[in-house]
C-alpha cells in the first residue's frame, strides 16, 4: 500500500486520528515460501515479506494518551484483537494475500515524550461496571455480578439473567477501553459458579 493508504489503514485499526499516525513506511523484503495450502490457493509458492511501521502520536487533538495508545499499538500484531482483525483485514484488500503479522519489534515510549509510564499496567473493573448489549435484560444494562481476572488485563465478567449465566471475557487495555474476547451463556449452569 501506499504511505497515505497505510496511513488510513493504521489509523483506522488503531480507532485514532489519523494525524496521530505519522511517518509509515512499507517496504518489500525478501520472498517466502507459502505453505502447501496457501500456495495452491494463491496459485504461487512463495510471497513477499512486507515491513511496516511508523511513529503514534499521543494527545493529538484532545486524543489518547501515551499509554492507551501503546497499549493499541502492541495490539496490532494479535489477531484476537480488533485491533489486529482491523489491520489484517486492511492490508489483506491492499497487497491480495496476508499470511501472518509479527511485531519486529515491541512498540516503544520514546523517553523524552513521556512525562509518565508505568510498566506494566494493570487495569481493573470498577464495581458500578455494567454488562450491555441487545442480548442482555432486552437491551436494559444490568451491573456486573461476577468478576474474575484473569491475568494480563484480561477479565472475565458475568450476570445473571433471568435465570441465564451471561459471560464476556474482555482485555482492559484503557481507562475507558476494552477489546471483547469472547462471549458465553448458559442455561444449566452449577450455581457454584455464579457465586
Amino acid at each position: 500500500p501506499s504511505p497515505e493508504q497505510l496511513r488510513n489503514m493504521l489509523a483506522r485499526a488503531l480507532e485514532v486520528n489519523r494525524d496521530a499516525v505519522d511517518g509509515v513506511f512499507c517496504e518489500a523484503g525478501e520472498e517466502v515460501p507459502l505453505s502447501k495450502n496457501d500456495a495452491l490457493s494463491e496459485g504461487h509458492r512463495t510471497a513477499r515479506a512486507l515491513s511496516i511501521g511508523g511513529d503514534l502520536i499521543a494527545g493529538v487533538d484532545g486524543g489518547m494518551p501515551a499509554q492507551d495508545l501503546l497499549q493499541r499499538g502492541l495490539r496490532l500484531a494479535d489477531n484476537q484483537t480488533a485491533f489486529g482483525v482491523r489491520l489484517t483485514t486492511a492490508l489483506r484488500h491492499a497487497v491480495g494475500y496476508l499470511g501472518s503479522v509479527k511485531h519486529v519489534h515491541r512498540p516503544l515510549l520514546m523517553s523524552d515524550q513521556v512525562t509518565y509510564f508505568k510498566d506494566p499496567v494493570t487495569w481493573s473493573i470498577l464495581p458500578e461496571t455494567n454488562l450491555t448489549g441487545t442480548e442482555i435484560n432486552g437491551g436494559t444494562p444490568l451491573p456486573i455480578e461476577l468478576m474474575l481476572d484473569l491475568g494480563d488485563n484480561i477479565w472475565l465478567l458475568g450476570v445473571v439473567d433471568d435465570g441465564v449465566l451471561k459471560m464476556v471475557k474482555v482485555r482492559v487495555a484503557g481507562s475507558e477501553i476494552s477489546e471483547w474476547l469472547g462471549t458465553r451463556s448458559d442455561k444449566h449452569y452449577d450455581p457454584s459458579c455464579a457465586v
